[in-house]
């Protein structure tokens, strides 16, 4: 399973390493939280999204580097899922899907539209070339491992692992569409890893779009 590899690549690779590769594969996420931001009705997360994407990917490094962070403009994501729910689409049901991890109906047929509709997968060829399937193992390797410690924490302390990881999932979900609507409020410390302090820039960012690939067992 995608647990025991995650926890392998922390091992051995160097950690600025780890975040240079994490920036890299969130960087390109950014014409899609752009796009996402549009549909939402929020001009300045597109723009700060589009300024990222150009700024990382240039100054950045290929987004190697969050120097947009340093600059003090923070990722704000947007997904398909959370603009669904802002135009009062339903979550559905909560899946636990093997190896995605969890999901609800609604974010779940987001992820699969995303994979056609996603700027960068139509710029470098679809989503079944080489590279997007390159770019979607290492947006998932990274995500699990640094949910490694989160998951750990409640395998050992949580009475129900299973129950907990739905309600912090749902509650996650649920604040990203509060704020897709405008009611914004704080997510849960769930899933989102604490960054580590490096001279190169980066570091995760709460990230709505990201949380079920956060969550592989």
């Amino acid at each position: 399973m995608v647990g025991p590899v995650a926890r392998a690549y922390r091992k051995i690779t160097p950690a600025p390493a780890r975040r240079g590769l994490g920036n890299a594969v969130r960087n390109l996420r950014e014409p899609n939280t752009a796009l996402n931001a549009i549909f939402q009705g929020r001009p300045k997360v597109a723009l700060k999204a589009t300024v990222r994407f150009l700024a990382n990917s240039t100054v950045g490094v290929l987004g190697l580097f969050d120097v947009a962070a340093k600059a003090g403009l923070q990722a704000e994501p947007a997904d398909l899922g959370q603009t669904l729910g802002r135009f009062g689409v339903k979550p559905g049901p909560y899946i636990y899907v093997p190896v995605i991890g969890p999901t609800n109906l609604r974010d779940g047929l987001g992820s699969l539209l995303t994979l056609g509709l996603d700027p960068v997968s139509q710029v470098s060829g679809g989503p079944s070339t080489d590279f997007a399937m390159g770019r979607s193992f290492a947006r998932g390797l990274d995500a699990r491992a640094e949910a490694e410690d989160a998951l750990a924490a409640i395998e050992a302390e949580a009475t129900d692992p299973y129950a907990t990881v739905r309600s912090a999932y749902l509650q996650v979900r649920e604040a990203a569409v509060r704020a897709a609507t405008g009611a914004e409020e704080a997510l849960p410390e769930f899933g989102d890893p604490t960054p580590e302090p490096s001279s190169g820039g980066g570091g995760s960012e709460v990230d709505p779009a990201g949380t079920p690939t956060a969550l592989l067992y």
